[in-house]
């Protein structure tokens, strides 16, 4: 059972903490049929490891009461309104309390967890997978059907819109594309409205310079480990 006794009961806040409840119960509903069709065909796990923000936690003590649980905590909504951002935390709390062990990836992270998970809670160090991100491991990268095995490819990766449209960005881009004529430069993008912005900005730019610049949304981890062993610089 899930206390909501903590909710705002009345206006506009109220409304928006029990929206964001319920999205997470409805989550919850659908991932509780999902595990038990896994269950009926007979999978069931030694261990589940999941997003404390996730609703769907809510579902795995009932469904998998043999597994053991391990749960992460991690970013609230960044856009969230208090009241909003008061109910996820109360959904973290409510998943987080039925997992056998806690994590969290950062300090901002392991701040967010109630005080009394957060003792018990463990800090992971960051972590690359050293076999998987090498030069040895990666593949020819290839743009646009060209090879940038040979190329200087200088990589921007963009995540917000203000970086997209960053006045001090796009003097450092137009100064490399016209004091070095031999480099291509490629900006990967977070999401559409950010690459939106970007190619707006890369409209100003001279034609002849567009040609050696192509913004894209992000590509697959395969894809971004060969674009990253490609690139001369990576901003």
């Amino acid at each position: 059972p899930i206390d909501l006794s903590d909710l705002p009961r009345s206006g506009a806040s109220g409304e928006a903490a029990r929206m964001e409840w319920n999205k997470a119960l409805v989550t919850a509903h659908h991932a509780a049929e999902a595990f038990a069709t896994l269950r009926n065909r007979g999978f069931v796990p030694d261990m589940a490891v999941f997003a404390a923000s996730s609703g769907a936690a809510l579902a795995l003590t009932r469904a998998f009461p043999e597994a053991v649980l391990l749960g992460f905590a991690d970013a609230l909504p960044a856009r969230a309104s208090r009241e909003e951002a008061e109910a996820a935390q109360l959904r973290m709390r409510a998943c987080l309390a039925q997992s056998h062990a806690c994590f969290a990836f950062s300090e901002q992270h392991l701040d967010s967890m109630p005080p009394l998970l957060r003792r018990a809670a463990c800090l992971l160090p960051p972590a690359v997978d050293t076999d998987f991100f090498s030069p040895e491991a990666a593949q020819p990268f290839v743009l646009e059907g060209q090879s940038m095995e040979e190329a200087e490819l200088v990589t921007v990766d963009l995540r917000s819109v203000p970086a997209a449209s960053s006045r001090g960005l796009w003097n450092l881009c137009a100064g490399l594309l016209a004091h070095r004529p031999e480099c291509r430069i490629l900006m990967t993008c977070a999401e559409a409205h950010v690459r939106e912005a970007a190619q707006a900005m890369a409209q100003a730019l001279p034609h002849v310079w567009q040609e050696r610049l192509l913004v894209q949304e992000f590509k697959s981890l395969h894809e971004w480990r060969d674009m990253l062993c490609a690139s001369a610089v990576h901003i």
